[in-house]
């Protein structure tokens, strides 16, 4: 799944970032070489958790709290919420820095996969010991109720993707309640999506239950892990997790994890002041302060965000793609990374994407975006062409409409203003006018569900299986394909590429995909971003995680 950041876009991490975005397992060299990179896969300061004191407090915090708190549901799905959840949902796998799958030995004893006519068939073993904060057993029927509600054959169940559990067949009760058979309608490489975990059952029992049950506040008793929820203050935007003592697996190392909705400049002063425990530091200043905090360091690793513009080819003149085409060969992408990353210890042209789906230094990786590279000259042949024509104060005009477009800036998210006036800047040379419109980070996931927006810059968030979700931002009808642009071709591609076993073939097929998309205009990459995060000295086994699970049990502070 992807997520989007409203900083994913789940607020932008550097200003949004949705939840669900693919970022490949695989590391190295791609198909044109692929980029060297600074930085690790992983900075946690990992030690073992026995060596760990006992006890304390772990303080972060997030852009806002969410209005939707189910993962699962279009609006619930961003990396804010994703956060907040990660301490509290079941996860079958735990995967490595490298991208490697080991099975979660808290929550499931086995899991294995086999071929039979043409089908992958999973077999899931529970851990029987895994409850729900209710005190129900944690079963088969978790997992039917969450592929019922999210296969896509209730069109009631706003779901943010389809994309796990469509390909499923059927999911059957093995030799007890706690052996889950998970049967695909043909092979499926991506098969662990469906096998990593479930909703609990009550949370997944109806449209109205699923759309409607935890807007406004989360329903503890359907969620498990070492912590628990002691209190939500819906006034401060403060919620406090405790150690859970139904928690079957090792204690958790913390007592107390307070995660508190904080602006990203608010939570730059509140780290420096010692009031957070962790700081994603993303532009300059962020960064800069992130140094003066004595007991502190920076943690910095690759990871699966990357910043891109979204086109709504359902608005104004974004209508026709040739002009969308036109205008993104004026955008100087390598000049707006350089300015947003300017201050921090990265070589942005290292970072610069040319892909959807795969990272600069992973396998599978080529640059797709080269016929619409940055040529200012050739946006304003082209434009021409089409029939602008510039006017007394050099914008373009077409039978007496101004080439005018809209710009939509999270207002006091530095990377989304800086995006928005470099973009203004670079429209202008070639004769197209660019008005921003502000906008409250708050509203963010209300203007990507209502398509209110022409273009907007965000960050998406990718997982371990960059091959996986691909219908959920570009596929037709989806509730994530925000630039609402419905391609027949991409659709049987994602089919192919869904059962596709042999890997390179896999990754043919998406850079087809991915071929098809620049050519759409649907979303234009603009750069893989590096994960700093500012942490104290003696805080262990958290940081920068790229694509790695978070053992929040594990977490804990070294001696002094």
């Amino acid at each position: 799944m992807r997520l989007y950041s409203k900083a994913a876009a789940v607020a932008a991490i550097v200003g949004l970032a949705l939840a669900g975005c693919s970022a490949s397992t695989e590391t190295g060299g791609g198909q044109e070489g692929g980029a060297a990179h600074e930085y690790g896969p992983a900075n946690i300061n990992p030690q073992d958790p026995a060596s760990l004191k006992d006890g304390g407090e772990f303080r972060m915090a997030i852009e806002t709290m969410p209005d939707q708190w189910s993962r699962a549901h279009v609006n619930g799905n961003t990396n804010d919420n994703k956060k907040l959840q990660d301490f509290m949902l079941p996860g079958n796998f735990i995967v490595t820095p490298e991208g490697e799958f080991e099975v979660n030995k808290d929550f499931a004893e086995s899991a294995e996969a086999v071929e039979k006519d043409g089908k992958t068939v999973v077999t899931l073993k529970l851990n029987p010991k895994a409850i729900w904060n209710d005190g129900s057993p944690i079963t088969v029927e978790d997992y039917i109720a969450t592929w019922k509600a999210q296969n896509g054959s209730n069109k009631e169940f706003a779901v943010a993707s389809t994309d796990t559990w469509e390909p499923v067949e059927s999911v059957e009760k093995g030799a007890n309640e706690f052996e889950v058979i998970i049967t695909f309608k043909s092979t499926a490489p991506d098969w662990r999506t469906a096998a990593g975990g479930a909703y609990h059952r009550d949370s997944m029992a109806d449209p109205k239950t699923f759309n409607e049950g935890q807007v406004g506040e989360m329903k503890a008793e359907w969620y498990t892990g070492p912590f628990k929820v002691e209190k939500y203050d819906k006034a401060a935007k403060v919620i406090t997790y405790v150690r859970n003592e139904k928690w079957w697996g090792e204690p958790a190392k913390l007592e107390r994890i307070q995660i508190r909705a904080v602006d990203s400049a608010g939570q730059a002063t509140s780290f420096t002041n010692a009031e957070l425990d962790y700081l994603e530091a993303i532009d300059a200043s962020q960064y800069e302060l992130l140094q003066t905090r004595p007991d502190a360091e920076t943690r910095g690793a690759t990871s699966p965000q990357w910043r891109h513009f979204t086109f709504n080819s359902k608005a104004g003149l974004l209508k026709d793609v040739e002009l969308r085409r036109a205008i993104v060969k004026g955008i100087d992408r390598e000049a707006i990374a350089e300015s947003d990353l300017a201050g921090l210890p990265v070589t942005p042209k290292t970072l610069m994407l040319g892909n959807h789906f795969f990272m600069p230094a992973q396998a599978g990786y080529q640059d797709n975006g080269k016929d619409y590279a940055f040529d200012p000259e050739k946006a304003k042949a082209e434009l021409e062409a089409l029939g602008w024509k510039p006017g007394a104060d050099g914008i373009r005009e077409k039978d007496g409409q101004r080439l005018t477009l809209g710009f939509t800036v999270l207002s006091g998210i530095f990377t989304s203003e800086n995006e928005g006036k470099l973009f203004q800047e670079q429209m202008k040379e070639i004769g197209v006018e660019v008005k921003l419109d502000n906008a409250a980070p708050a509203d963010f996931s209300k203007i990507l569900d209502e398509g209110s927006f022409e273009i907007i810059a965000f960050s998406w968030v990718g997982t371990p299986y960059p091959m996986h979700n691909i219908g959920q931002i570009y596929g037709s009808g989806s509730e994530s394909n925000y630039a609402q642009i419905d391609d027949p071709k991409i659709d049987e591609y994602v089919k192919q590429i869904g059962a596709e076993m042999d890997v390179e073939k896999r990754r043919q097929l998406t850079n087809e995909v991915d071929k098809l998309i620049w050519d759409n205009v649907h979303t234009l990459p603009i750069y893989n971003r590096v994960l700093f995060t500012g942490v104290p000295k003696t805080l262990a086994n958290y940081g920068s995680f790229g694509i790695s699970s978070e053992q929040h049990e594990k977490i804990g502070y070294t001696a002094e």
